[in-house]
């Protein structure tokens, strides 16, 4: 008699041999080891591969494995307080005892302590990088008062400090002038970055004169109002400019009959960069508005104050509607994006994804056509085609004619960025109400079903992304991949049981985020896509149309900040770290990283090919909960830790 639960076993025992010995002609690339057991690793968005051991820091050459900087006081890092510090090239670490860490991890220098900062804990930070220094906010050590401490990223020296007479800090800009102006609740200030020495201190209005005497008070209890989402003050400028514009927000509340309203009024205001004088002769004022998206363009102040108006930038005088009254628009102004023919103005309610979409001529102030067009979700890309206007949000893709206002699609086509991809005028998508790929003419703005069958995936997972590969049409989720040939033929579509446990997952999902972040802003870079989410400032580009090349600056300020104003060392390492990476995302790979549940007992990471959907290289991750694996998908490497003081390298 066949004893079944025997030889599954041996099966078991003899698939994992052979996971194991497909594996054995990929040896790793390179091996590093410790003195003492490793804690935690991580690859960060440029690529660079820290460790942390119980006797400090690593960086590590990634091509080799050399050990190419070590920072011996940062030992025994707590892993949960890891971070990178979103739009700079900048890490964040912490020990247990509330002592924070910035790191700049191409060098391995310490460019901030929150422990020589005499800081408790780290609120708000602001990098000044044309003057290599660093602004930070936060409660000072032994009290909750707050304090603002500036240092010098170059040496991690305080320059000096503030304590909690600037309340919070609503708006910060850097200038090319050494200085930097700064707005809190109710003042706004020009500062020196080297020395702190106050350059000049004014209020919003006149007339706001005779009650300074309240505000320091409020302005210091501001630094506790932890409740405010919005600050009451903010303030706008373009580099260069000579003057820079403050909105401020007043709340209102009257109560009669027992019956309390709360309206809010905002005014606007100019000032010189030089001096803090006013600038306009008058504030200008607009009742019962919240503060709105602001944009500059050629001609003036763009801003949304229940309707859309212009400001003169030297008069403030209201240039749109009749009399300087504004335009209607249908709903609120939430988001302005630039494109050759205009102005494409979203408009709705904030929060809601019911929006409406219409065409801005800025140089007439008028809407280009009567009525607004419907469209759900939030702008994810736009590109002038030939036949109109593309838009893409994270709902659905539709063209707008640009003669007749009228979208072409009825119904739009359902997906978002990240399930679109194009090919010379053809667009590929995966339509998200009947999970069917469609293509897009972009020539002649006509769209067509192309899958003989529909996108399903196992495991209650829904498409995260699609690519063309050659001759083929590439469909991927997590722990699915689905591929269709030119005709809409499903080539193969194949799932692999992915294990059910969060610490195993982490690293795989960080890195798939990471280079969807590239892909994106490669997206929109080879398209001339720009533009602003609600409450940003927009800055018209000269050339909507410039080629992916010329996009680079732009593409590496929308993820890093403005690192490529910074004069020092690491900031031309982050620059060609970040150019090298939005290329590599810009091409399409043979493979993709996956994670398989082989038995309860044993995890393994998968390389899955695009070509047949089939695993073609396997490492096994044994059965820890917690494997200390990191993966970066561009530069398609696998960081693994093969024993408790050993790091091996595989390059795929």
């Amino acid at each position: 008699m066949v004893n079944f639960k025997h030889s599954f076993k041996i099966i078991s025992v003899l698939i994992l041999l052979a996971i194991t010995f497909s594996y054995a002609g990929n040896a790793p690339v390179w091996s590093a080891e410790f003195d003492t057991p490793i804690l935690w690793q991580r690859t960060t968005s440029l690529g660079n591969f820290v460790v942390s051991t119980s006797d400090g820091l690593y960086g590590l050459d990634t091509k080799t494995g050399k050990k190419t900087w070590s920072i011996k006081s940062l030992g025994n890092l707590t892993e949960g307080a890891y971070e990178e510090i979103p739009n700079t090239p900048f890490i964040s670490v912490g020990k247990g005892n509330n002592e924070t860490y910035f790191v700049e991890p191409f060098e391995g220098k310490i460019i901030f302590s929150s422990a020589d900062a005499g800081l408790s804990k780290v609120e708000k930070k602001y990098f000044l990088y044309k003057n290599n220094c660093v602004l930070v906010t936060g409660n000072a050590v032994g009290d909750k008062t707050l304090k603002m401490v500036m240092v010098d990223m170059a040496t991690g020296k305080v320059l000096w400090t503030k304590g909690s007479e600037f309340g919070v800090i609503s708006s910060l800009y850097e200038l090319e002038t050494g200085d930097f102006l700064i707005s809190t609740l109710f003042y706004f200030y020009k500062i020196n970055i080297k020395t702190g020495a106050e350059v000049f201190k004014n209020v919003m209005d006149k007339r706001m004169k005779g009650m300074e005497g309240l505000f320091k008070g409020l302005d210091k209890g501001g630094a506790n109002l932890k409740g405010n989402d919005e600050p009451l003050l903010r303030m706008f400028h373009r580099d260069g400019d000579e003057t820079f514009y403050i909105a401020y927000e007043q709340k209102q509340t009257t109560t009669v009959n027992n019956q309390t309203a709360i309206s809010y009024n905002t005014i606007f205001n100019s000032f010189s960069v030089n001096d803090g004088n006013q600038a306009w002769p008058n504030t200008v004022e607009f009742q019962n508005t919240h503060i709105g998206p602001v944009a500059f363009d050629d001609k003036g102040l763009i801003i949304y104050q229940n309707n859309l108006n212009m400001l003169d930038y030297k008069t403030g005088a209201k240039l749109w509607g009749k009399k300087g009254k504004g335009i209607d628009v249908k709903g609120d102004a939430l988001r302005y994006d630039y494109f050759k023919e205009g102005i494409l103005i979203t408009s709705g309610k904030q929060g809601s994804t019911d929006n409406y979409v219409n065409i801005l001529d800025a140089n007439a102030g008028a809407f280009k056509f009567e009525k607004f067009l419907r469209l759900n979700g939030t702008i994810q890309k736009q590109q002038q085609i030939d036949k109109g206007l593309l838009v893409i949000t994270d709902e659905e893709l539709n063209i707008i004619n640009l003669t007749t206002g009228q979208f072409y699609f009825d119904p739009p086509i359902k997906t978002k960025g990240s399930l679109t991809v194009t090919v010379g005028n053809t667009l590929y998508a995966v339509n998200t109400k009947d999970d069917f790929v469609y293509t897009v003419d972009l020539a002649t703005a006509t769209s067509k079903k192309l899958s003989a069958v529909p996108v399903k995936f196992e495991g209650k997972e829904d498409a995260k992304s699609i690519e063309v590969k050659g001759s083929s049409i590439i469909v991927s989720s997590d722990q699915n991949m689905a591929a269709f040939d030119m005709s809409g033929k499903l080539l193969f579509n194949k799932y692999y049981a992915a294990p059910q446990l969060p610490g195993l997952t982490r690293a795989l999902l960080y890195a798939n985020a990471v280079r969807a972040a590239y892909v994106g802003v490669v997206a929109g870079m080879a398209s001339g896509v720009y533009g602003a989410a609600s409450a940003s400032v927009v800055v018209k580009p000269g050339d909507v149309n410039a080629a992916m090349t010329k996009g680079l600056t732009q593409g590496v300020s929308q993820m890093y900040g403005d690192i490529s104003k910074a004069g020092i060392s690491y900031a031309t390492k982050a620059w060609q770290a970040a150019e090298q990476r939005f290329k590599a995302s810009a091409e399409a790979t043979d493979f993709k990283f996956m994670l398989q549940a082989v038995d309860k007992k044993q995890n393994v990471l998968i390389k899955v090919s695009k070509t047949d959907g089939s695993k073609t290289d396997v490492i096994s991750l044994g059965d820890d909960k917690n494997p200390g694996y990191e993966v970066d998908d561009i530069d398609k490497r696998v960081y693994f830790r093969a024993t408790p003081k050993k790091i091996d390298c595989y390059q795929f």
